[in-house]
């Protein structure tokens, strides 16, 4: 979701929608609007932390299939507010190049 990586195998068998929803509708894809459609709740969101294990490439995100579809401007907002707290920054090439010329004292 979002770039997000999250193993969700031992969430599976706990989740109130079936352990075979996820990997139906979710794996190796963007399920972003699938979170949003079945998660009425912004609860769900703090769970999110537990499963999170990384972060996609800027790179790679364009890689990963997803429907025609796209998540709500106000369901990303919120996605991205709450992740942050856990997110990894990924640095983009200009904060690289930023980052070192101030490192270089350039």
């Amino acid at each position: 979701m979002d770039g997000m990586v999250l193993d969700l195998e031992a969430w599976l068998p706990q989740h109130p929608g079936g352990a075979t929803i996820i990997p139906q509708q979710g794996l190796n894809r963007d399920c972003t609007v699938f979170f949003e459609l079945f998660h009425a709740s912004r609860e769900s969101f703090t769970y999110l932390r537990e499963f999170y294990i990384g972060e996609l490439k800027p790179s790679e995100r364009s890689k990963v299939p997803h429907g025609d579809e796209r998540a709500s401007d106000d369901f990303m907002a919120q996605l991205r507010e709450v992740s942050s707290e856990f997110r990894l920054r990924i640095p983009s090439f200009e904060d690289s190049a930023l980052q070192a010329k101030a490192h270089l004292g350039a």
